[in-house]
């Protein structure tokens, strides 16, 4: 029996074995609890339904990720050939495409190469999960309006008006176009009111597993979210005598919304 082969086969005993979360597991284990947190890495999986769905395994279980969809949907798929950072939270629904759901949920494609993660699982007669394209190119109206992104006041308070741009565990070069699309709200803002200096720290963080190991970032993860978030803000036409720019080690992770800490923070001050 090839490997592929035995992972299917676990993958069939625990769906067979469970219908949905807080049920028994085949091992006779409880399954997780609505509620429950959950963080680990693992093999993504791709269930080859009609609209593809991503699965992960983890202790026996597996667990839907999200489904496969454009650039800007709110999940963002992990990638075959790479393990994944997976932190979610146990959803009292039903299963999605045999896994049961994990919402919210952050998943992070880690950047060393597994070949071995390679798994692409037939539909199994599992209909395609649930999905609502974003809007489109024609949608102009709509995309303006996301591109202004919530009401600001007209004066920054002297505290400063904060943005947070979320990253990827580990990423420090590169953002989503969701996540670009902050860094461009807050070169806006800057702009509008006139701020006389703008803040950029760059944090670097980590996540607390569900079996208790602690994944930490290189430590130079902050500086280079730092710069690349200074770099956008040039490039957007913010003035480098503005800019202040500072890196710094992100809170403790806890197991408790730790993608929190992998981010930067823009602050438009007065």
């Amino acid at each position: 029996m090839s490997a592929q082969t035995r992972r299917f086969a676990v993958v069939a005993s625990v769906l067979i074995a469970a219908g949905g979360a807080g049920e028994a597991l085949a091992d006779g284990q409880p399954a997780p609890k609505p509620g429950e947190r959950k963080s680990f890495v693992a093999c993504p999986m791709v269930r080859n339904t009609y609209v593809p769905c991503w699965l992960a395994e983890h202790e026996g279980e597996l667990y839907y990720l999200g489904v496969q969809g454009d650039l800007n949907a709110e999940f963002y798929p992990p990638q075959l050939g790479h393990k994944a950072l997976i932190e979610g939270t146990v959803s009292d629904g039903p299963r999605i495409c045999g896994g049961i759901v994990l919402e919210p949920v952050h998943v992070s494609v880690l950047p060393e190469l597994t070949p071995s993660c390679n798994t692409i699982l037939p539909d199994e007669g599992h209909a395609s999960p649930p999905y609502h394209r974003t809007p489109g190119p024609s949608n102009s109206e709509r995309e303006e309006r996301a591109d202004r992104g919530p009401d600001l006041p007209s004066r920054p308070p002297a505290e400063g008006v904060t943005f947070v741009v979320p990253f990827e565990f580990d990423v420090g070069e590169r953002l989503y176009s969701r996540d670009s699309r902050i860094v461009t709200m807050a070169a806006r803002y800057a702009r509008d009111v006139g701020a006389s200096r703008i803040k950029v720290t760059g944090y670097t963080g980590g996540a607390l597993l569900s079996s208790g190991e602690l994944l930490k970032e290189r430590a130079v993860i902050g500086e280079l979210r730092a710069r690349n978030i200074e770099t956008m803000l040039r490039h957007a036409g913010i003035s480098a005598d503005a800019l202040e720019v500072e890196w710094r080690e992100a809170e403790a992770p806890d197991g408790i919304d730790d993608h929190l800490t992998r981010r930067a923070e823009i602050v438009v001050m007065p």
